[in-house]
């Protein structure tokens, strides 16, 4: 000892000198002063009454000499420490002082250690000593400090037990049993401590209260179970011989157990310990262990030779949780798995609550995973036992730094990466306590997870909480943040190799090992020494060794490495990477196959799709995706994967729906949004034309718009809402990003100004919003967002001219109009009568129409562009061939056209009807179709109309829409809508059927053609035209009125009672009825059913009168004039003045049911003389001629007036009138001045 080191030791000896005369001679209280390993304490103070210590007990550091008051203030002096003694002083279950001592004057000043006393200074802490703070005048304070322990201690007894290990609880209740009081003061001393649990023990030790040792069997019983649950077996062993000590009927075994803990640290104490057991008695199993541990070499994981008496069928054995886990120990080593886990089973069994006893059952089983032994839930249970026992030792404050590792392997291998994270990082983003964040291995795990999870947020942040060691490196590596080649690689692992040696890791030493093999470098022959000592299975340097010569001769080591991987998971990972990095994939498959029989792990499955995938083979890929899917819960980002994979060929065969699912549940796995992921959503969203889940997607997770694409189904999406000033803003600054893409920007823009309104316009109480200029219905926004859209669009004008779809026309008020006189006649489209008459008769599918216009198929069924709807055949024998097709597809699939769902939306009972088949099928393009009728209609409410050119009158014309023309557009494309979700929808990606015509403008209404011939299925369509037009390509098709009458005749042949027959009657009248009232022509109506078609419309010429203006109504009817008249008189009651507009409906339909035209003008001339009574003055039936002879025109017919005499005999024939020679003369004297030969068809 050097003279420096002498001094100072004696400046020590004194100041505690100093402090036991001062407490002894001035405050007549105790000093004991602490000779056990320094904890920052170096004795006790025990408050005394009369000479009788307390019990009450104050921690002091005693600190003396003069350098300790060179810091000075005018209150004080300055004592300065560390972190590590802040956190033992703040966290140690006795109040702490730290005393300063003044060698020269012999005088104490002191401070207490507290939050309110201690003060940080960014690398360390402070406190400030007072000069008034002398321990001569200081009992009443101190006093004051060490009062109150017993009655808090029984305050918080109940809430203290639970921060102590179980079995610390059990023997604290056992004393507690005896001794109340005092048990409550050190249960109160054990769990404020348990920050610090070396220290509480050496302090109890040292100090030896009386609250301890009045019953000091019990009560160091309970010392040494916390401190052996605190990893503290030397305070544990102490605890445990005290025990001893005072209690000779149990000593024995208390002997044993402190020679127990003693063999990990001093050996040759634990050996006299466990003689004095042995001669003790009572104890002679745990003897039998320690002594086989004592006599077996260090480091050296080779079979014990046991005591026979271990293996023997005492009750000692069996009923001791010590000696299962030590057979269960000798078991793993003897390579016997099965028993390992039978024994660790039964630890736990005899001690449910152990921690100790769960890792042990967790390690068995992790063994036996690992092993074709494996049983399917082995990893399941291993990671709950491990996660209850941490669970409690985190609630107790004790070690986890054996069980976390463990935990966490189990976590990664079954892919649970979320729960990883959770275990290893500290608040918020986990739960794990601060020691066990800051671990190193702890730290490169949670990077690794965070990878694996594509939490690349997360990957950052732990990145720059590791250090820069060789195995953080490779951590990063593992976790992509850095880049190494194959020869940096290499050199990574054999420095992390060579620590591992230094450090005897040598689980990290196999590890590395075999990662070096895989870079065909041979390291195996340094894993001999651990092998022999089996402490490294031998199988690890075998496989280290067949994988480095693999590298170079693959079949040569084939044999080797399967014989391996049949046993063990590690070498068929290892397999199965070498045989896809050698390309042969099939193989490769296979192993992972025989793999995941053999050991139960989920990520050879996962492997096993993602083999396939990269070998393309997609059917045997997907069957091995929903096997993953439907088998394992963890491995979220795998998962993510493989369920984005099964939406793609989902969505390659049109399956939107599952496609959907799909990439749905993809997006929620991770817990965390990849913007690529909800984009590939929308597109499946909008592909199936479900706009509105498109929008809700959109305004959930907002991704980002990164190109024009993803900025096109922004649009299409967002175009479904009722926009607000925040989507606007949103818009204006997507229309600005993408201004080089001037039909997106416009499109944007035009959305902006069609589908809002400026708040800042006052609205009119003499004005409908339809006349105050559009508007009805819309959203308003401020009027500043209006402005900028209108200018970002002149901008838009300016810059890219008429590439950008837009034509602005300035100039003067004349030279406005004739310019805009001019862009309408060039753009009217106006289509010629003629095509529209082949339309309505139904030579022409109405999609034509939609094509030529270039505008929305289902709009133009919206909006009846082309007037009624053709939905029946007039034909008999056509209409009785589809409803033998609509009778056969009950109850079957069939591919369904908008005008279908237009007309079945109509109905009260549309979803019965729909109901009638397994699956109605919808093109994925006919459904786009519809959503953007749905957007279209929406917009049409800024519009109080359109502008369009009348050919005849060579000049523009404004055609109004009125409220309730929109109101009804709404109501029809919402029904249309509504229908449509109830289909399930289809792609069309090809029209082979109609390979001439474009696809992007037919699809609409040509897909549901080619999707019935796809599929082998009807088309249910109802437009005629179309359905003749499948029927030429071989596909069968119906209407929905077919479908009605199949309807009633399935329920008339299964009725039993005629109530049951008049039920279906009555049902099929009521929707042939309805059918009618939505202008769907060519159905069957009564006279009944037209009165009341006509009442519903207030006797105006509307649903009713379109029925009678159908050649097929007066075809259909017995005595049609009959019915006229009936109608007419009913019509004369209410609306005599509407009665001229019912008789040219019924002069268009008698003309069109006949096919010769003669014969036709002889039905105009009939209808005009029977008038509105049978019985009309010369005057109507003279106006009536004149209506009859111009729609013979329109219809190309002969002039009815040559057919009068004809049409006189028919009527007077109906025994109504009398029409004489003469009286006939006279009428067509009322037309003298035209050019008339009364000769002809005289007959």
């Amino acid at each position: 000892m050097n003279g420096q080191s002498l001094e100072t030791d004696l400046t020590n000896h004194a100041g505690v000198a100093i402090v036991k005369l001062t407490v002894s001679q001035n405050l007549r209280w105790l000093f004991r002063e602490q000779h056990e390993s320094d904890q920052g304490i170096d004795g006790q103070i025990e408050t005394a009454f009369g000479g009788v210590g307390s019990g009450r007990l104050i921690a002091v550091q005693i600190k003396s000499g003069p350098s300790y008051f060179r810091e000075s203030t005018d209150e004080g002096w300055i004592f300065r420490f560390g972190e590590n003694k802040a956190r033992l002083w703040l966290g140690h279950a006795l109040p702490v002082m730290v005393l300063l001592i003044d060698t020269n004057s012999h005088t104490v000043f002191w401070q207490r250690i507290a939050l309110t006393t201690v003060e940080s200074t960014g690398k360390g802490y402070k406190v400030l000593v007072p000069r008034a703070n002398n321990l001569k005048y200081a009992s009443d304070e101190w006093e004051h400090i060490a009062s109150g322990l017993e009655f808090r201690a029984h305050e918080r007894y109940e809430f203290v037990l639970a921060q102590v290990p179980p079995s610390t609880r059990e023997a604290l209740v056992g004393l507690h049993g005896i001794e109340p009081e005092h048990a409550e003061v050190l249960a109160l001393h054990l769990a404020e401590g348990r920050d610090n649990a070396v220290g509480t023990c050496q302090a109890l030790i040292s100090a030896k209260p009386h609250w301890i040792t009045k019953h000091s069997s019990f009560a160091w019983l309970v010392v040494a179970s916390y401190a052996a649950e605190h990893d503290a077996n030397i305070e544990s062993a102490i605890a445990f011989e005290l025990a001893a000590d005072a209690d000779a009927r149990r000593r024995g075994k208390m002997l044993a157990s402190g020679g127990l803990n003693m063999i990990s640290v001093d050996r040759d104490r634990a050996c006299k310990l466990l003689r004095r057991a042995e001669f003790e008695g009572g104890a002679k199993a745990l003897v039998a262990i320690g002594n086989t541990l004592l006599a077996h070499p260090l480091d050296d994981a080779r079979p014990f030779e046991l005591d026979g008496y271990l293996l023997g069928d005492s009750q000692e054995v069996h009923s001791s949780a010590v000696v299962q886990q030590f057979l269960s120990e000798q078991s793993v080593r003897i390579g016997d798995i099965e028993a390992a886990c039978t024994y660790a089973e039964r630890a736990l069994e005899l001690d449910p609550e152990d921690a100790s006893s769960m890792d042990r059952v967790a390690r068995a089983l992790s063994v036996r995973a690992s092993n074709a032994g494996a049983q399917s839930d082995d990893l399941e249970r291993a990671k709950a036992l491990l996660g209850l026992a941490i669970d409690q030792r985190h609630s107790w404050g004790g070690p986890t730094k054996e069980l976390l590792p463990s935990l966490l392997r189990i976590l990664m291998i079954r892919g649970e990466f979320a729960q990883v994270l959770r275990r290893c990082l500290p608040p918020p983003e986990g739960d794990a306590l601060p020691n066990e964040a800051r671990i190193p291995e702890v730290l490169r795990t949670a990077l690794r997870a965070a990878n694996m999870a594509g939490r690349r947020d997360l990957v950052a942040q732990i990145d720059r909480m590791m250090g820069d060691t060789s195995a953080d490196l490779a951590a990063r590596f593992d976790a992509g943040v850095v880049q190494l080649s194959d020869y940096q690689h290499c050199a990574m692992l054999t420095e992390i190799l060579d620590e591992s040696h230094r450090n005897l890791d040598y689980e990290k030493i196999a590890a590395t090992t075999i990662r070096l093999a895989c870079l065909g470098s041979d390291e195996s022959s340094r894993m001999v020494e651990y092998v022999e000592k089996g402490i490294i299975p031998e199988y690890l340097a075998d496989l280290a060794a067949t994988v480095a010569k693999a590298n170079t001769n693959l079949d040569a080591e084939l044999p080797s490495l399967r014989a391996l991987a049949r046993h063990n998971a590690i070498a068929a990972e290892h397999l199965i990477e070498l045989l896809r990095r050698a390309g042969r994939l099939g193989e490769s498959a296979d192993v992972c196959v025989d793999a995941y029989e053999t050991h139960q792990i989920p990520m050879f499955l996962i492997q096993h799709a993602g083999l396939l995938i990269e070998a393309e083979d997609w059917v045997a890929a997907e069957a091995a995706a929903q096997r993953v899917l439907s088998s394992t819960t963890g491995y979220v980002f795998e998962r993510r994967r493989l369920l984005i994979f099964l939406a793609a060929q989902s969505g390659d065969r049109g399956e939107w729906s599952t496609a959907e699912q799909h990439i749905a549940e993809a997006i929620t796995s991770t817990g965390q949004s990849d913007d690529r992921d909800v984009w590939k959503l929308v597109a499946i969203q909008l592909e199936r034309g479900s706009g509105d889940r498109a929008a809700a997607t959109v305004r959930r997770y907002r991704p980002v718009v990164r190109c024009d694409s993803e900025a096109r189904m922004w649009l299409s999406a967002m175009s479904v809402l009722a926009w607000d000033a925040h989507i606007v803003s949103e818009a204006l600054s997507l229309s600005a990003r993408f201004e080089k893409d001037p039909a997106l920007a416009v499109a944007i823009l035009g959305q902006i100004i069609t589908a809002t309104q400026c708040d800042d316009e006052p609205d009119s109480e003499d004005h409908s919003p339809i006349e105050q200029g559009g508007g009805y219905g819309l959203p308003r926004v401020p009027g500043d967002l209006h402005r900028q859209a209108f200018a970002a669009l002149d901008r838009l004008v300016d810059r890219h001219g008429e590439v950008s779809g837009v034509r602005v026309l300035k100039g003067d008020s004349d030279q406005l109009v004739e310019r805009m006189q001019e862009l309408v006649r060039q753009q009217s489209g106006e289509l010629p009568a003629e095509f529209l008459n082949m339309l309505q008769h139904n030579r022409l599918p109405i999609g034509i129409l939609a094509t030529l216009r270039r505008g929305s198929y289902a709009l133009a069924l919206v909006k009846r562009a082309t007037g009624p709807l053709v939905a029946a055949s007039t034909d008999e024998d056509e209409h009785d061939i589809e409803v033998a097709v609509a009778k056969s597809a009950l109850g079957c699939k069939v591919s369904v056209d908008a005008t279908s769902l237009v007309v079945v939306s109509r109905l009260q009972d549309c979803d019965v009807l729909m109901g009638q088949f397994s699956t109605v099928l919808l093109a994925a393009i006919s459904r786009r179709d519809i959503t953007r009728a749905v957007g279209e209609v929406s917009m049409l409410a800024a519009s109080p109309g359109v502008v369009g050119w009348d050919p005849r009158a060579d000049s523009m014309v404004f055609y109004e829409q009125t409220v309730e023309e929109f109101r009804e557009y709404k109501d029809r494309v919402g029904g249309l809508d509504r229908a449509a979700r109830a289909a399930t929808i289809r792609s069309v990606n090809l029209l082979p059927l109609f390979a001439r015509l474009s696809f992007a403008s037919d699809a609409p209404w040509l897909a549901p053609i080619q999707l019935a011939a796809d599929e082998n299925i009807p088309l249910w369509c109802d437009d005629l035209g179309t359905r003749r037009l499948a029927r030429a390509v071989g596909v069968e098709a119906f209407g929905t009125p077919a479908l009605i009458d199949a309807i009633a005749k399935t329920a008339v042949e299964s009725s039993i009672t005629d109530a049951e027959i008049d039920t279906a009657a009555a049902e099929l009248a009521n929707r042939m009825r309805t059918l009618a009232s939505e202008r769907i022509v060519d159905v069957p109506v009564s006279l009944n059913d037209l009165l009341e078609l006509a009442a519903a419309d207030d006797w105006k010429p509307k649903a009713a009168a379109l029925v009678i203006s159908r050649g097929s109504w007066w075809l259909w009817q017995d005595d049609p004039i009959a019915d006229m008249i009936v109608l007419y008189k009913e019509i004369g009651k209410r609306d005599a003045e509407a009665l001229v507009d019912w008789q040219v409906a019924a002069m268009l339909g008698a003309a069109r049911s006949r096919t010769v035209a003669d014969d036709a003008s002889t039905v105009l001339a009939i209808v005009a003389l029977v008038g509105f009574d049978l019985s009309p003055s010369v005057e109507k039936q003279v106006a009536g001629l004149c209506r009859a002879r111009e729609l013979a025109g329109e219809l190309d017919c002969p002039d009815p007036l040559t057919m009068v005499p004809v049409a006189a005999r028919f009527v007077a024939r109906m025994g109504q009138s009398e029409y004489s020679e003469q009286y006939v003369a006279d009428l067509m004297a009322n037309f003298a001045d035209e050019d008339y030969d009364s000769s002809a068809h005289s007959d």
